[in-house]
C-alpha cells in the first residue's frame, strides 16, 4: 500500500515535531515546515494527502493559506492544530471539510488517532472502482461535509442512495448518542452484519454510531456487487459527516454557555438591564427573518445581539448601578463599552462580523454615534439592525423624566429617527412593534 503523503505547517516547533514524530514511518511520508510559503512551495513539488496545520501563521490568515493548498490539491485531507483560546474557529473548520482537529497541548495517542482516522478517509476517497458512483458522491460531498444539521444529512444520503440504486426502500436509524458523556448505544444484540446484503453501519473510529438498511421491492432481486460497494463508501461519508455535525453542535452549544455566563454576569452587576440581552436578541431574530438571511447570517446576527453589551463587565458597579448621574464622566466612561466588549471576545475566535455588529451598534446614520462615528453604508449591517432592536427595548422602559413610551409611540419614533439615528430601510420593519415585543418591559432607566 502507498504511504501517505503529510505536510505539518506550523510556527510551534514543538507541536510540529511531536506530529512529525508520532506518525508511523511505514504508512507515512512526513514534511514539517512553519510557515504558509515555505509549504506552498512544497505543493509544487509533491503532491500531498494529508496537511495538518495551525489556524494562526504569521506570514498569512490560515483560511486564505487552506484555501491556496486546496487550489493546488483539491482532495486535501485537512486536520486543524488549535489551542483552547481558538477552539470554536476549530469546531467551525469543520462545517468547511476538515476531516477533525488536534487541541494542544498536543498528544501523542490523539494525534496518532486523528491522522490515522484522516488518512482512511483519504483512502475511501481515493481507492475507489465504481467512477459512476464516485460521481453522485462528489456531487453531494460539499452538502455532507458542509451540512451541520443531522436531520438534513440523513434526508441527503436517502436521497442520494435511492438515486444510485432504482425502488429501493431505504431506512437510516442513528443510535441514541448521550452529548454529556459524548457515547452512543450499542447495536441491538440481534443484529447481524452481512458485507453482501448489509445492514450497513454507520462508524466513525471504531465507533458505530448507526445503520443503513436497504432493500428492494421485487422479489428475488437483490443488490449488486456495486451497489454494496457504493452503499459500503457511503456509509464511511455520511458517518462521517454525521460525527462532525454532532462535533460541531456540541463545540457550538459549549460555546453558547460560555456566552450565557458572560451575559448574565453583566446582568448581576446591572440589575437595571435583567433581560435585556434575551429581548434584543429576540427582536433581532424577528428582524433576520423578515430580511431572509441565510441561516448562518442569522445565527451570527443574533449572537451579536445577545453580546451586544458584554463590555459592561469592565465598567464600574457605581456607574451600572448608580446612574449616569452619580458618576463623573459618565457618558464618556459608557462609551467604552462596545470596545471593552471587542477586547473581551476577540481572543476567543468570535467571526468579524459579530465583532464589528458588536464594535458599532451605537453608531448613528447620521454620524453622530460613538466609537467612530461612521455613517450610512459604512456602519456594519448587522450594528445597523442592532442599533434599532436594543433601542426599541430602550424605549419600554421608564426612567427619570421619561415613562415607559406605548408601541404606537415606539413605532412613531423609530420612524422619525429613520435617516437620522437609523438605516431608513430598516425602519420598516419595527412596524409590528407590537407582535415583536409582547408585553411591555418594567424598567426605570434606558440602555446606553
Amino acid at each position: 500500500m502507498r504511504k501517505t503523503d503529510v505536510i505539518v505547517v506550523g510556527q510551534d516547533s514543538q507541536a510540529r515535531a511531536l506530529v512529525a514524530g508520532a506518525l508511523d514511518p511505514n504508512r507515512y511520508i512526513v514534511k514539517a515546515v512553519e510557515s504558509a510559503d515555505k509549504a506552498l512551495s512544497l505543493f509544487k513539488e509533491t503532491s500531498f494527502d494529508l496537511m495538518v496545520t495551525e489556524l494562526e501563521l504569521s506570514n498569512r490568515d490560515g483560511s486564505e493559506f487552506i484555501h491556496a493548498a486546496r487550489q493546488l490539491k483539491s482532495d486535501l485531507i485537512l486536520v486543524v492544530m488549535t489551542d483552547r483560546k481558538q477552539l470554536w474557529s476549530a469546531v467551525e473548520s469543520l462545517r468547511y471539510g476538515a476531516a477533525g482537529y488536534l487541541v494542544k497541548p498536543l498528544v501523542k495517542e490523539d494525534v496518532c488517532a486523528t491522522v490515522d482516522s484522516a488518512a482512511i478517509r483519504h483512502r475511501h476517497l481515493t481507492e475507489r472502482v465504481r467512477l459512476d458512483a464516485l460521481l453522485s458522491l462528489f456531487k453531494f460531498s460539499r452538502v455532507l461535509m458542509t451540512e451541520t444539521d443531522v436531520s438534513t444529512l440523513l434526508e441527503v444520503a436517502t436521497n442520494l442512495i435511492k438515486q444510485e440504486i432504482a425502488n429501493a426502500l431505504v431506512e437510516i436509524r442513528l443510535f441514541r448518542y448521550d452529548q454529556a458523556k459524548d457515547i452512543y448505544d450499542s447495536a441491538p444484540p440481534h443484529t447481524h452484519f452481512s458485507p453482501s446484503a448489509g445492514p450497513f453501519p454507520l462508524t466513525v473510529q471504531d465507533r458505530q454510531i448507526g445503520i443503513v438498511s436497504v432493500s428492494l421491492p421485487d422479489v428475488g432481486t437483490s443488490l449488486t456487487g456495486s451497489d454494496v460497494e457504493f452503499l459500503t463508501i457511503l456509509c464511511r461519508e455520511v458517518a462521517t459527516a454525521i460525527r462532525n455535525a454532532q462535533l460541531y453542535r456540541r463545540g457550538q452549544e459549549n460555546y453558547m454557555q460560555t456566552m450565557l455566563a458572560l451575559v448574565s454576569a453583566v446582568e448581576i452587576k446591572d440589575p437595571y438591564s435583567h433581560g435585556h440581552a434575551s429581548r434584543v436578541a429576540k427582536y433581532t431574530t424577528y428582524f433576520a427573518e423578515k430580511l431572509n438571511l441565510s441561516r448562518s447570517e442569522k445565527d451570527w446576527l443574533v449572537l451579536a445581539a445577545m453580546l451586544h453589551d458584554v463590555g459592561k463587565i469592565g465598567l464600574s458597579d457605581d456607574l451600572l448601578s448608580g446612574g449616569l448621574s452619580m458618576v463623573p464622566d459618565a457618558h464618556v466612561q459608557m462609551k467604552e463599552h462596545p470596545k471593552l466588549a471587542v477586547r473581551i471576545l476577540d481572543p476567543i475566535g468570535l467571526p468579524a462580523d459579530v465583532l464589528s455588529a458588536i464594535l458599532h451598534h451605537h453608531e448613528r446614520w447620521d454620524g453622530a454615534g460613538y466609537p467612530d462615528g461612521l455613517t450610512h453604508q459604512s456602519i456594519p449591517f448587522g450594528a445597523r439592525v442592532i442599533a434599532i432592536t436594543n433601542v426599541m427595548d430602550a424605549m419600554q422602559r421608564a426612567y427619570p423624566g421619561r415613562s415607559v413610551m406605548a408601541f404606537e409611540e415606539i413605532k412613531n419614533e423609530i420612524h422619525r429617527e429613520g435617516g437620522k439615528q437609523f438605516d431608513p430601510s430598516l425602519v420598516s420593519l419595527a412596524a409590528d412593534v407590537e407582535e415583536i415585543c409582547g408585553e411591555p418591559t418594567a424598567g426605570n432607566r434606558t440602555e446606553t
